[in-house]
């Protein structure tokens, strides 16, 4: 367990694996990850082109497999080359019109190729 000899609050956990023996440290997500808005086109361009992983997309159940994707976007050079995504990517829901579906996620999986916005 980490020393305590000056008998302060130590940040660890009540319960713990025994291999670990030090404070916990805190951490931004933003050291490991990096995040990104996404894209949000204008209506005349959906419905054409390149795949495109909307909100619904994300409020299914499972994770998003690159055959599955409902959408279609025409999307600029400069778009694909910021928002395309990769699989292992984990896609955030920043906002919602319903409280409980902030927050939801949902991994990129089963990926072909680079899926683009």
């Amino acid at each position: 367990m980490a020393n305590n000899n000056d008998n302060k609050v130590l940040n660890v956990p009540h319960l713990r694996f025994p291999e670990f023996m030090e404070e916990w440290e805190e951490h931004a997500l933003a050291e490991y990850l990096d995040f990104k808005n996404g894209l949000n086109p204008d209506v005349k361009r959906i419905g054409r082109g390149l795949p495109f992983i909307s909100v619904m997309d994300i409020l299914a159940d499972g994770t998003i497999n690159y055959d599955s994707i409902r959408g279609k976007v025409e999307a600029t050079e400069r778009e694909i080359e910021n928002f395309s995504v990769e699989k292992g990517d984990i896609l955030f829901q920043r906002s919602s019109e319903t409280l409980e579906d902030v927050g939801r996620t949902r991994s990129a999986a089963r990926w072909r190729r680079s899926a683009r916005p």
